[in-house]
This record gives C-alpha cells, structure tokens and sequence, in this order.
C-alpha cells in the first residue's frame, strides 16, 4: 500500500476475464483501491500496479525487460513512463483486445513491444492522454458540452437514471412524449410537475453506454448515489466523467488508427 502515496499512478487490471464481450478490464489510479474497483464478479478482482515503487532503488527496465536491450526507446531518460503510457494506450486498442480475445480470458494481459520508435512515440503519446483523462487531470475536462440546464431538488430519486436519447420519446417535453432534442440523462422526475425534472443533457448513446471493466459508467456513478442530493461540485464531476469517456472514444479510435497491423512492426 505504501506505493501508492505521493501522487503514484498504478494501472489497473485482472487476470481473468468472466464477462462475455469484448475485453475492459483496465483503468488507472492515484490512489489506494478496492478488488471490485474495475469489476464486481468474483474472478474479476483488480490488480495494481504501480508506476513507481517507494524505497526500491534498481533498473526497473533492467528487471522487467532484460532481453529488450537493443530496443532504442528503452534508452530513453523518460523511458519508464513512456513504456507506461504505451502499454496504457496496447490495452485501449480493440484490435488488440480482438486477436487475444480468448488468451484475455484467462491470464494477465500481455504487452507486445514495437521496435517502430515513432509507432512507440505516438502510442505513448495516446497512452498519456487516455490517463489524463480518466485522471480527470487533462486540461480539456473542464471543457465539457454536457448541460444541467432545470433547477430542483438535485436529488437522484429511485428509479433513476434514466437515459432518453436524441430522437427518442421525452419524458418532459411539451407535447408530451416529443422527440428529445439531444441525450439526456434524467435523475428525478416529480409526479405533477414535469417542468421540474432535472437531467444533464448533451450525452451521446456511445458515451452513455460506455463500459469499464463490469461496470456501465455513467450509469453506476448515478445509481450509487440513490437517495443523495448531488452537489455543485458532483455535478460538476459527472460533467468531466461524460467529457473523460468521450475523448476515450476519440483516441481509442486514433490508436488503432495509428497501428499499420498485426503483429506489431
């Protein structure tokens, strides 16, 4: 536990995947984490790893790589965190989580290594923007198109939320039942008085249905706060998270954009 203190990052990961579909069991922290973190089944539990290791003084690339001398980035003064952000943005590629689909089912996943240093540069490059995001540390965060436009109670009630996509029947919209206008996310809705229902709008269904790991993302983080008022900050914080996934769908694209094939050169 130790290691992670002082703003240490840790990847995230399991070892075995028990969930049909494709395989999400990554993500990053800056702090001490649960086994369910990433997943909530039983074979799911999430590892740590952390970048840095407090009070270890060796070669970690000597330790980790040591039949990798000859390739040229591992020289490099800021290898470490490169190879970090490189293995960061190897997990995000479908493609990859496609070819080892069934090896992912069952063991740690496995980093293949370019010797392409400008295919290393530019996935590394990926690989530090996905962690900022999903850090909430990127300076685009704040930047977020999602609205809360209806003031109320702010209080996610029972039952909520509940997602209405663009084009779908509104919940609210006067007619009643007209097309909502963008997504929608509704977190209460109070019998009588329509007008007052609260919801964050401008959220893609893409977005919306994101998953890590077990876990439907801007879903779950609604659904555990059941019965709590959210504050200007929570809602704040959910309009980064909504800002997170979708640039997380913006450079998964770009990283397998960057990738000529496979096996990597």
């Amino acid at each position: 536990m130790g290691h992670m203190v002082n703003g240490n990052i840790g990847l995230m990961y399991c070892r075995q995947q028990s969930q049909s579909g494709e395989w999400e069991l990554i993500s990053v922290t800056q702090y001490l984490t649960e086994s369910c973190a990433i997943s909530n089944k039983t074979k799911e539990i999430a590892y740590v790893s952390p970048f840095l290791l407090e009070g270890v003084n060796h070669n970690v690339k000597a330790r980790l790589f040591p039949d990798l001398v000859n390739y040229e980035y591992l020289h490099f003064s800021n290898s470490d965190r490169l190879l970090m952000f490189y293995s960061y943005a190897t997990l995000h590629s479908r493609q990859y989580r496609q070819r080892y689909a069934e090896f992912l089912k069952g063991d740690f996943p496995r980093i293949p290594l370019t010797k392409d240093v400008v295919l290393f540069r530019r996935l590394a490059d990926l690989g530090g923007e996905l962690i900022d995001f999903h850090l909430l540390k990127s300076p685009d965060s704040s930047f977020s198109a999602v609205s809360y436009p209806v003031a109320g109670t702010d209080r996610v009630d029972n039952g909520f939320p509940m997602y209405v996509a663009p084009g779908e029947k509104d919940l609210i919209s006067r007619p009643f039942h007209t097309p909502a206008p963008r997504g929608r996310v509704y977190i209460n809705r109070h019998e009588g008085n329509n007008d007052n229902a609260q919801y964050f709008e401008g959220i893609t269904p893409e977005a919306w249905n994101f998953h890590i790991g077990g876990y439907q993302v801007l879903e779950k983080w609604l659904k555990d706060r059941r019965g709590r008022t959210l504050s200007a900050d929570d809602r704040e914080h959910y309009r980064k998270v909504v800002k997170a996934i979708v640039e997380t769908i913006r450079v998964m694209k770009e990283i397998d954009e960057a990738i000529p094939g496979w096996p990597l050169p």
